[in-house]
Order: structure tokens, then sequence, then C-alpha cells
């Protein structure tokens, strides 16, 4: 069962540093990553971190036939071995499937995790393109909608990269647009990812902003694929904080 927002989050307006040792956007070679669990978790203890949350992809396309049950009892039994030394969360991170708060993962994939980013990856709607092929205000409307299709869901606890396709495939999504998102996930109790991967420090802080304003949580996470990007997303917030977000 997910676990509730107030359990990998913080409120925006009360982030300092030193920020607690979380890293909560991974992957391993169970979808798209490049190393497996335990290679995550001897690399997390290595550098300090004390809470480590797996947050596999879902889409077909990026996981072999029956992966879920696998990857589901990998992470448990990891969980289990590491108590007391290391708390490892297991989750999904899930696209949205539609503009009425779908998401491209089963009702029992999502009730058997601990945690589920919803994301902004292919747009609902693009009935064949690819988002590459999409004008910047395409991009713009189609992310805008998914977002806040992910802001409403109550099967949702963050969402992850906010704005991050249109920004990597199409140009700037525009913080004012992102405002009207975080908002809206605050309201409805959802938190707000601060991504490293996808978003240079200045983005971030402008959203860590926002954040504050609209009284909205946040989370953090690396979106990393090896070992090697643990953390990244920590040491980048906590510059930010710092007044150094370069």
């Amino acid at each position: 069962m997910p676990l509730a927002v107030t359990e990998f989050s913080l409120p925006a307006a009360e982030l300092a540093p030193p920020l607690p040792a979380w890293e909560l956007h991974v992957h391993t070679r169970f979808s798209d990553g490049r190393a497996e669990v335990e290679e995550y978790v001897q690399r997390a203890l290595e550098t300090g971190i004390r809470r480590l949350a797996f947050t596999e992809h879902c889409e077909p396309d990026k996981v072999r036939p029956g992966w879920f049950p696998i990857y589901l009892r990998k992470v448990r039994e990891t969980a289990r071995c590491y108590r007391g030394r290391l708390e490892i969360v297991c989750g999904l991170e899930v696209p949205a499937a539609d503009f009425q708060g779908g998401l491209v993962a089963t009702g029992e994939m999502l009730a058997q995790v601990d945690f589920v980013l919803g994301c902004a990856h292919r747009y609902p709607g693009l009935e064949g393109r690819r988002v590459r092929d999409l004008s910047l205000a395409e991009a713009v409307e189609l992310e805008y909608r998914t977002l806040m299709a992910l802001a409403g869901s109550p099967r949702v606890q963050a969402i992850a990269h906010l704005g991050g396709t249109c920004r990597r495939y199409a140009g700037p999504f525009p913080l004012e647009l992102a405002a009207e998102v975080i908002g809206k996930a605050a309201r409805h109790g959802v938190a707000i990812e601060l991504n490293s991967r996808y978003h240079d420090p200045r983005y971030l802080a402008g959203l860590l902003a926002i954040c504050r304003r609209e009284g909205a949580r946040v989370t953090w996470g690396s979106d990393a694929h090896t070992t090697g990007e643990l953390g990244q997303a920590h040491r980048a917030l906590e510059r930010i904080l710092g007044g150094k977000p370069e």
C-alpha cells in the first residue's frame, strides 16, 4: 500500500540544509537502468544515503513480460536484509494514460508499491506522433494538461520532473504554468519532485520558490540510471538552498 505523502516529502517552506539524505528516483535493469538493485544499495551505503526509493518504469516497451512480481519481491527482500542500515522503498514511475487521471499501470501494481511518481512521458493524445515532432506550443499544452491531471490524482504521491519532457524535446515549460500545476498539487496533497536530470539548478530554484509560495510539499530525486548518479539531486538542492545554484 502506498505511503502517505508526509512519509517521503517535506514542506517546501521548511527546507534548509542539511537535507535528509534521500534518493527517491532510481531505475535498475528491471527497466532502463544500468545497475542491479544490490549495486545501488551498496553505493547508497558508501555515500551515506539513508532512504533509497526504486521507482521503476512500467511502460511495456521498457520492461520484460512478467517483470513486476520479480521486481517487487527483489526490492522487498533487499529491504528486509538491510533494515536498520538503509530504508529501501519500492515504487513506480507511472506515466499518465489520459487527461482524466488515468495511469499506465494496473490497480494491482499501484496498490502493492510504497511510492508512485506520476509523470508526463509520452503525452496522451499524440496519435502516433513523437514528442520531438511537436512544436513548442503543442508540447507546452500537452504537458500542462497531463500534469494538471496528475496533480489531482489520488493514486499519485508525487509528480516527477515537472515540465521536463517538454523542456527536453521542445523547449522551456513556462514557470507560470508550472505554478498552476503546483498549486493544484498542493491542494490535493500531491508532492512535487525536484529532479536534477531534467532541470538545471536555476529552473529547480524557480520551482522551489513556487512550491514555497503555494504551500506545496517537495521530494527530490536524481532519476538515477547508474550508481554514480545517486545523490545528485540532494547535492543540487543543498547548493540551491545555500545560495549557490550554479
